[in-house]
């Protein structure tokens, strides 16, 4: 009985991991410097996208890129450019990895167009790829983003 319980449990939790992906949420979550509000989209092949209030005026977006990620010859300082496109447009950034947290991050300002593009966008993808950094397309849905960044953007000028 307890088996039958546990599997059921399982199967529930995965069922609810999946639908995680289905639509961009905005939420208070806890962290190092505590509470925070993270705007956050996951993909069925196991990566993530979060964006987060940086410093004055920017958005901290950070991807953590599928599988075991490790940047090219382990280097914990490594700055590689990404090509990241959002319908038919493309945006070329240098993202950080972030050793602590396995991450590829970047700021961007408010007023970027990327950021613009983010906000507008709530249908299509967010594609992220690195040839150098050895990383193959890696693909987010939309659905849900303009209204999870308005969100956090009016946390990031309350704070």
């Amino acid at each position: 009985m307890r088996l039958i319980l546990a599997s059921m449990l399982l199967i529930t939790a995965a069922g609810a991991q999946a639908a995680d992906c289905s639509k961009w949420k905005a939420s208070m979550e806890e962290g190092e410097g505590g509470s925070r509000m993270v705007a956050r989209m996951c993909n069925v092949a196991g990566g993530e996208l979060t964006i987060e209030c940086g410093a004055p005026g920017t958005l901290l977006m950070a991807f953590a890129p599928t599988g075991d990620f490790a940047p090219p010859g382990d280097n914990p300082d490594f700055v590689g450019p990404f090509s990241i496109k959002i319908g038919n447009e493309r945006f070329d950034r240098g993202m950080t990895y972030g050793a602590m947290d396995g991450l590829m991050e970047s700021e961007v300002q408010f007023k970027d167009k990327l950021a613009d593009a983010l906000g507008k966008a709530d249908s299509g993808a967010i594609s992220f790829a690195s040839s150098k950094a050895r990383i193959a397309e890696s693909s987010f849905a939309l659905n849900g983003a303009a209204a999870a960044l308005k969100k956090l953007k009016a946390s990031c000028r309350k704070g």
